[in-house]
């Protein structure tokens, strides 16, 4: 994803039309179009580290930069 690279954010891409097993993950997130982005974070907190993700359907520049903070 060129908004990714541009930036330096590392990601992993999954194409579904190529690979089956992306495809049956993007169906379990509840989704049947890409782009799908999930962001996955971790934060610390008092008592360890809790996970979190983020999703974002569709190409959003907006969304990805608040979700970046770029």
């Amino acid at each position: 994803m060129d908004w990714l690279s541009q930036r330096n954010i590392p990601y992993r891409e999954k194409n579904v039309s190529q690979d089956g097993v992306a495809l049956e993950e993007l169906v379990a997130l509840g989704y049947n179009s890409t782009p799908v982005v999930v962001i996955r974070t971790s934060a610390p907190v008092a008592r360890g580290i809790v996970d979190g993700e983020q999703i974002i359907v569709g190409y959003s520049p907006s969304k990805l930069a608040e979700a970046f903070k770029t």
